[in-house]
C-alpha cells in the first residue's frame, strides 16, 4: 500500500459512500489500520493508498479506529486554529480551522452504527481525514 502524494489527482476527488460491507471491505481496512500504525499517523484515508471509498483511520478513544461512512457535527460551531501535517503533503504544516469539539457517527467495517463525542486533537483529526474523502487536502489553507 502506497500513499500518495500531491499533485495526484484522486486526491482531489470526492470519494463514494460504502454500501457492501464483506471480506474485501473489512481486507482493506485492516491494510489502511496497518498502514497507519507503520507511519505512527493519528490517522489516514482511503484515497491516500488509491482508494476513493469514505474510509478513514482516525485515533479515537486513544486508539487508532477505522470508521466507514464517517460524518461530523460540530458540537458548539466555534472554529480554532490547528497546525496540521499530512502524508500527501509532504513538508507542508499549515494552519487549519477546525471544530474542537465534534460528534462523529459512522459505521464499523462490519457495518454497525457508532457514535463518539470527541474534543481537540482527535476532533481535529477526523475533520481532517473527513476532508480527504471530499478531496480536500491541508494546503488550501496556505
Amino acid at each position: 500500500m502506497k500513499i500518495l502524494t500531491k499533485p495526484e489527482k484522486s486526491l482531489s476527488k470526492s470519494s463514494s459512500p460504502v454500501e457492501t460491507f464483506d471480506k474485501e471491505l473489512q481486507d482493506f481496512c485492516k491494510k489502511l489500520l496497518k498502514k497507519t500504525k507503520q507511519k505512527s499517523g493519528l490517522g489516514m484515508a482511503a484515497p491516500q493508498v488509491g482508494t476513493n471509498v469514505r474510509v478513514i483511520c482516525a485515533k479515537v478513544l486513544g486508539k487508532l479506529t477505522i470508521m466507514v461512512n464517517p460524518t461530523y457535527t460540530s458540537m458548539n460551531n466555534i472554529k480554532v486554529k490547528s497546525f496540521e501535517g499530512c502524508f500527501s503533503v509532504p513538508g507542508v504544516v499549515a494552519e487549519v480551522p477546525r471544530f474542537p469539539k465534534v460528534k462523529v457517527t459512522y459505521q464499523t467495517m462490519y457495518g454497525k452504527q457508532v457514535s463518539h463525542n470527541l474534543q481537540t486533537t482527535e476532533a481535529f483529526c477526523v475533520q481532517h481525514e473527513c476532508d480527504h474523502l471530499d478531496g480536500l487536502l491541508i494546503d488550501r489553507w496556505l
